[in-house]
């Protein structure tokens, strides 16, 4: 069976010291044209840098208005949207996902 093409997209604010393990988790269930985005929310920390340098899609957002998670998701789903795929999953930062996790939540 066919697995449909999925985003992870996870929203992080100043998660330097777990983002890496996260993407590491999520990263070894990917296949070649699914994506990983995480959503480096008003950080003031490494978390940007330590995502990139992990194998992760980084977009960086800064608002201080409008300040959380929900802002994150939007930024991520909308910036997710301009190369649509079947599936997004949300992830977050603080989070290991099991093996095959991945692949029973996208089918």
């Amino acid at each position: 069976m066919r697995r449909p093409s999925i985003a992870v997209i996870i929203p992080a604010h100043n998660e330097q010291v777990l983002i890496q393990s996260t993407i590491t988790s999520v990263l070894s269930q990917l296949n070649q044209d699914d994506r990983l985005i995480v959503v480096a929310d008003n950080c003031t920390d490494a978390t940007a840098s330590i995502a990139r340098a992990a194998g992760a899609e980084v977009v960086e957002r800064f608002n201080l208005q409008e300040r959380g998670k929900g802002y994150a998701l939007d930024f991520g789903v909308r910036h997710c949207a301009q190369n649509p795929p079947e599936v997004v999953i949300i992830v977050d930062a603080d989070c290991q996902v099991g093996a095959k996790s991945l692949y029973r939540l996208a089918a």
